[in-house]
């Protein structure tokens, strides 16, 4: 139970460090659009939310509590969540027809740059929202693996107590 314990903490700290990634430049987007007079779009707006979530979520699932293990149908409704912001940055950028050996700037070019220029900038978002969908995953996979393996052990140390029937 160690084990999946610090996997878990592991599994949530990756999710919130891509959070905080996409959250970032997805952000700095939204701030040089801003600025620049430009309505952003609803894809980038949704992104910025489910990044928001992503960070909530994984600070409050990081607390190490048993039921932070079990709680695989938010895993997956996050993992749903990140997918489809991936495909809608995706659609966004495929008529841009970046190619593979962009390079990246840490810099965001502006919103009248080349579509060149901005490839490496959706490439490292895509990055990190394919990553953190991954992460999640594998979360909700571990969170079914634990309440599968405690709800068959024959330990009563192992199994959970239900909630109504608690003894003092």
């Amino acid at each position: 139970m160690i084990i999946s314990r610090v996997f878990s903490l592991a599994l949530r700290a990756g999710q919130l460090i891509s959070a905080v990634i996409v959250a970032g430049i997805i952000g700095h987007y939204l701030d040089v659009l801003n600025n620049a007079g430009y309505w952003p779009g609803s894809r980038f707006i949704y992104t910025e939310v489910v990044a928001g979530l992503g960070i909530l979520a994984a600070l409050v699932l990081l607390i190490p509590f048993t039921w932070s293990l079990t709680a695989f149908p938010f895993d997956l409704v996050m993992f749903l969540l990140w997918i489809i912001s991936f495909a809608l940055l995706v659609d966004y950028i495929a008529p841009m027809n970046c190619t593979w050996y962009a390079a990246w700037s840490p810099i965001y070019p502006g919103p009248n740059a080349s579509a060149q220029d901005q490839c490496s900038t959706w490439k490292t978002a895509l990055a990190f929202i394919f990553i953190s969908a991954l992460l999640w995953l594998v979360s909700a996979f571990l969170a079914m693996w634990v309440v599968h393996r405690t709800g068959r052990s024959r330990d009563p140390t192992v199994r959970r107590r239900r909630w109504y029937s608690s003894h003092y």
